[in-house]
């Protein structure tokens, strides 16, 4: 997959993607199961463009543990499409990342929508832990 992204800011991010051929299932489309790593492609990218130190550290580090795909439109061969992320965060041990693909030329037309939660662990003891102020503080959300 040919990728470009785009920081808009530390909560927004758009990622964008040309879809390949060999994604596609015997009914034409993109496989359902594709969708998941565009998401997880636009996750990795956004978390990248995050302040690194902040975000994983030899003692804790994010970890995927729920995610929700609402499947919108096929999606075909060719084309170019952009993942839109936003974070949030309402409090306790969990990051919320929304999700929308969408064609890259026009962000109306939505292929699918997602909501994903990643936690922090800590290394040692693979024990969720606490939001690290610093995470807070990097994409302004604060305690």
């Amino acid at each position: 997959m040919s990728v470009n992204a785009t920081k808009t800011n530390c909560q927004t991010h758009c990622f964008d993607i040309e879809v390949k051929w060999g994604e596609m299932d015997h009914l034409g489309h993109v496989n359902n199961t594709v969708y998941l790593l565009y998401i997880e492609e636009a996750r990795v990218s956004w978390l990248n463009q995050q302040s690194t130190e902040n975000f994983m550290t030899a003692d804790y580090g994010p970890v995927l543990v729920n995610l929700n795909i609402n499947y919108r439109r096929a999606l075909t061969w060719p084309g170019k499409i952009s993942v839109i992320s936003q974070a949030s965060w309402k409090g306790g041990k969990s990051l919320t990342m929304e999700h929308k693909i969408v064609a890259s030329d026009d962000h109306n037309t939505i292929y699918a929508d997602a909501t994903g939660i990643m936690v922090w662990v800590e290394n040692e003891s693979g024990k969720t832990i606490e939001l690290p102020g610093q995470i807070l503080e990097a994409l302004g959300l604060g305690k």
